[in-house]
């Protein structure tokens, strides 16, 4: 595979750096698809002739269930409404609260770039496993079908690894959340006797509470409480932790014995062929033929033979004990490699990941991250608002324009994106 990469960049270098710039170019832009989807609109929006705004203003039905509205303005309205989620202060507040109520307050979801690294991860690691199953995973194939094979199966491996990877380190942190409430509830216990038993659905807490509910249902229950009300559930669990665990000690484990078998088997292929050339040379020293007929009576003394045999013995077991030792090493070290890479997505699962049953939905409810406070939410709310209204004027001016050429009774089309976003919230 890499040596049909390299012999691809040779003789295609522009096609080669073509393909890695739109692969960069696509990293980017998926990095900042928000960004580019909001430019796009605008641009495609208000493009000459074949602009959205041109094409819209050609039509000047009204809706059906409610002629204050056209058609046209309404599909504006709506295609902007996607960038801004109305929201009251108590709805946002009401989503904090339960961010932090759960934990999670302050916590992210994976970057997207993080993701592409992880995708780069698991293809270097499925490259490596494959060179490993090669000639191993279906016995008796043909080579191209024995590396194909070994692609798929390790490249299955790899990703089931980044999945148990992710999903441990999540389930370490919710676990952690649940250890550190229970010893804050052991510690606080004789405080509040009434959380000290199994009465409830958590026995550290009442009930669970979700996203759209108040999240003041349980204020008169103590902060460990009400985040085990959110998270669900008092019980630490690690069980898919101690399942990948296994699962990548097995991985490293066996990919370290058949790389080792593979190394062996070489060695002893090269020790064997090299023996023999030796036993050959052996039989035709000082330039002669010792194997024709005509030199029978002509053979190197048995000591001589014997001493030459050793001699070349050990000098070959000695490069295969160098050899060996550094194959093992290497393979030791790829197995500590590959650990760490599993243990390193881990530690990203870990990061970002939510405790609260719902928490990855008031986050997102929240613009991702974009909002700390209703303040930046009410600003870039007014941004999107700004600007659709200034799109949905323009498109009413080209409107009330081509009415008026056709002849009809005078029209005047006073509905905002405001008044659109007021309609279709459900905040009102």
């Amino acid at each position: 595979m890499f040596e049909a990469i390299r012999e691809f960049v040779a003789a295609s270098p522009a096609m080669a750096w073509s393909i890695v710039s739109v692969i960069c170019a696509l990293i980017f832009i998926s990095s900042l698809w928000d960004k580019v989807r909001w430019w796009w609109l605008n641009t495609w929006m208000s493009f000459p002739v074949f602009g959205k705004i041109a094409s819209l203003s050609k039509h000047l039905d009204p809706e059906k269930n409610n002629s204050a509205w056209f058609q046209s303005e309404r599909t504006l309205c709506t295609k902007y409404k996607e960038f801004v989620q109305p929201m009251s202060k108590k709805n946002f507040s009401e989503k904090v609260n339960y961010m932090s109520y759960a934990g999670d307050n302050g916590r992210h979801t994976m970057p997207k770039l993080l993701w592409f690294v992880i995708v780069i991860m698991v293809f270097i690691e499925a490259m490596g496993f494959s060179y490993v199953l090669a000639g191993w995973t279906v016995p008796g194939a043909s080579e191209n079908l024995q590396q194909t094979a070994a692609y798929g199966i390790a490249f299955m491996i790899s990703a089931l690894l980044v999945a148990l990877t992710h999903f441990a380190g999540h389930e370490l942190y919710r676990s952690g959340t649940i250890q550190d409430a229970r010893k804050k509830w052991q510690t606080d216990k004789k405080q509040y006797p009434e959380y000290s038993n199994s009465n409830g659905k958590h026995p550290l807490g009442k009930e669970t509470v979700p996203l759209n509910s108040l999240q003041s249902t349980d204020e008169d229950q103590p902060e460990y409480s009400r985040r085990i009300n959110r998270i669900g559930s008092d019980e630490a669990s690690y069980k898919v932790t101690i399942a990948t665990s296994i699962f990548v000690v097995l991985i490293a484990i066996g990919a370290t014995y058949v790389r080792g078998q593979v190394l062996e088997q070489v060695l002893n292929d090269e020790v064997t062929g090299q023996t023999e050339q030796t036993n050959s040379d052996a039989l035709t020293s000082d330039g002669m033929d010792m194997t024709s007929s005509k030199s029978d009576d002509v053979k190197p003394p048995p000591a001589d033979l014997e001493k030459a045999k050793n001699a070349t013995t050990k000098e070959v077991s000695a490069t295969t004990n160098i050899k060996s030792n550094g194959g093992w090493a290497t393979f030791i070290v790829l197995a500590i490699l590959f650990v760490f890479l599993q243990v390193l997505g881990t530690l990203f699962g870990f990061k970002w990941s939510f405790a609260g049953q719902e928490s990855k939905a008031a986050y997102k409810a929240l613009g991702s991250g974009k909002f700390a406070t209703y303040d930046d939410l009410k600003n870039h709310y007014n941004y999107i608002s700004d600007i659709a209204q200034s799109k949905l004027e323009e498109l009413q001016q080209r409107m009330m324009k081509r009415n008026s050429m056709s002849g009809s009774s005078g029209m005047h089309l006073s509905k905002s994106f405001r008044d659109h976003l007021k309609e279709s919230s459900e905040d009102g």
